[in-house]
């Protein structure tokens, strides 16, 4: 916030992005305990984000909540703050709802690199779902436990987290053994196995700001089936 002030007034043009949704919501992507949670937008008070401690913990929640009315009070950060860019559609449409002024707001998506290096399978092979991400509830790991048990074909997962070892244990419990597990990869590993996957899954349950790898697999040509949540459901 006295970044934002200090910058106004020394007379600089001032521009920031909307990489989340930090301004309208505590945790930042309208997630919490697991599920959707748009309480502080509907209430237009981040109250309920204090009461759950949304961010990390009580205090800086709360200290967080301060910064928030401060810079809403007389309308004080749309003084400061000449243009906003979005990371997309669904982050710009959220922000005006709430009151930002659409017209200090543009649309600038994250770019994904070229991926005309990698070359996707033509020929016939044996259907395979990947998934890539941070393995923790909030992108939807309990969802994906669904998956494994729905489909026989081959199922690679590229990511870690906390979640990593709790979906091992369910998948030897299971006997799932055409569920793949790569762990962290390099990054043009991980366009190799999408470009020769059949299709990319992103359950997440929070409201994502902008997907990369729903991009980088549209710029391989590779279906998608995601969540109807957030910058997803734009797809």
């Amino acid at each position: 916030i006295s970044a934002l002030y200090r910058a106004h007034k020394s007379g600089l043009p001032v521009v920031q992005t909307l990489h989340n949704s930090r301004w309208l919501c505590l945790e930042g992507s309208f997630y919490r305990n697991y599920n959707p949670c748009f309480k502080c937008l509907h209430n237009r008070s981040s109250l309920p984000g204090i009461k759950h401690a949304c961010y990390k913990a009580l205090l800086p929640s709360l200290i967080s909540s301060i910064s928030q009315n401060i810079a809403f009070f007389n309308n004080n950060l749309f003084k400061w703050v000449d243009k906003f860019i979005a990371v997309s559609d669904f982050i710009k449409d959220t922000h005006v709802k709430y009151g930002f002024p659409e017209s200090k707001i543009v649309v600038k998506p994250n770019f994904v690199s070229s991926t005309q290096h990698i070359i996707r399978r033509q020929l016939p092979h044996p259907p395979a779902i990947v998934f890539v991400g941070r393995l923790v509830k909030a992108k939807g790991t309990e969802l994906l436990k669904s998956v494994f048990a729905s489909f026989s074909c081959q199922i690679i997962i590229i990511g870690e987290g906390p979640e990593l070892d709790p979906l091992l244990q369910f998948c030897t419990e299971s006997n799932f053994v055409h569920v793949k597990f790569l762990g962290k990869v390099s990054h043009h590993e991980t366009l190799s196995v999408l470009a020769n996957a059949s299709l990319v899954v992103i359950p997440s349950v929070c409201s994502e700001s902008f997907s990369l790898v729903a991009a980088e697999a549209m710029s391989l040509g590779l279906p998608i089936v995601a969540s109807d949540v957030g910058a997803l459901s734009t797809l």
